[in-house]
């Protein structure tokens, strides 16, 4: 009951610390632009995107940094969340530590079912998304100079794509690697 807590309290720290940043963020750029955003929905929002997403700019990249200060915590807590019984949960439930940002922090977790199906989830998503990246044909005629040119380009983007997938299949093997790791040292 205790190492729970503790890890919860930990969590909790971590993600008010980087929820006060993000506050402190939209001051800055509400000085610049009139955008609304609230700054635990968009951490919420960005937990569970690939890191590949989130360094893209192009991808609406925000919130790497934060998401990656969080996470590790995150990882730990659900280790040892899942693995407690219902009477345990009940307990920590009733116990655990709060602050304004609490609940939020509980909408991670909170009905969310397994970690792990949900992480199996996000690998079968990317596999749906690899099968629908199509290969591209090579021309027919071998002077067939544009189209020769139009397929380079399609093999370099297909070739990227797949790359970007691969990159998101890796972190999530890692994050599966880790919380299978985390049950069995707690």
């Amino acid at each position: 009951m205790e190492t729970i807590t503790q890890l919860y309290q930990t969590l909790l720290e971590a993600y008010t610390e980087q929820v006060k940043g993000l506050e402190n963020k939209k001051k800055e750029t509400q000085k610049q632009h009139h955008i609304e955003w609230i700054p635990h929905v968009v951490l919420n929002s960005r937990m569970f995107t690939y890191d590949e997403y989130l360094t893209n700019v192009y991808h609406g990249g925000f919130c790497y940094e934060e998401k990656n200060n969080v996470m590790p915590h995150l990882v730990n807590f659900l280790a040892v969340y899942e693995k407690s019984s219902d009477e345990e949960k009940t307990t920590f439930e009733n116990l655990k530590p709060k602050n304004e940002y609490q609940q939020y922090l509980d909408e991670l977790y909170i009905g969310k079912g397994a970690f792990i199906a949900f992480l199996e989830s996000q690998l079968k998503e990317l596999q749906n998304k690899e099968s629908n990246c199509r290969y591209p044909s090579r021309p027919q005629r071998s002077n067939a100079t544009r189209q020769l040119a139009k397929y380079r380009e399609d093999k370099e983007k297909y070739d990227e794509d797949i790359e970007s997938i691969n990159r998101c299949r890796k972190e999530i093997n890692e994050r599966i690697e880790l919380f299978n790791e985390l049950l069995k040292k707690y």
